[in-house]
């Protein structure tokens, strides 16, 4: 079975080079390896397109963006600035479910603290993955 390495990266990061050079590092261990990413347009996918341009397979879990709270949701109700309804579950979901999914390596490229990719890793450090330390993009 191939590795699979998770990476989870905020929307905001914006240090190419060194997401570049960390997963350059990470393909040269692991050269049959698979990228396990939720498929965001920013942050994910530009690791995915630097891991795609050194030859590695992808494994993309996109979020069930669109869908509305159920009854079991226990968060207040959230609008968008155009009034619509939206549930903010599918993400933290998706982020669990890849991390339930056992990767071999965790990889995580944060920026301001963000949510998403700190959750992510927190969620695969509680569960005792190989995870790396956290790459920081402060500012």
């Amino acid at each position: 079975m191939k590795p699979r390495i998770l990476v989870t990266v905020s929307r905001t990061w914006s240090d190419i080079s060194t997401m570049r050079e960390v997963l350059e590092k990470v393909f040269n261990q692991f050269p049959d390896g698979v990228l396990v990413h939720g498929d965001c347009p920013k942050g994910d996918r530009l690791a995915a397109s630097i891991w795609k341009r050194l030859g590695g397979l992808e494994e993309k879990w996109p979020a069930a963006w669109g869908t509305k709270c159920t009854a079991t949701c226990k968060h207040p109700p959230r609008e968008r600035k155009d009034g619509t309804e939206y549930c903010p579950v599918p993400g933290p979901a998706r982020n669990a479910r890849m991390v339930e999914s056992n990767p071999n390596l965790v990889l995580a490229f944060v920026r301001r603290n963000s949510k998403g990719a700190m959750g992510t890793f927190n969620l695969a450090k509680g569960a005792g993955l190989n995870v790396v330390d956290p790459y920081v993009q402060e500012g």
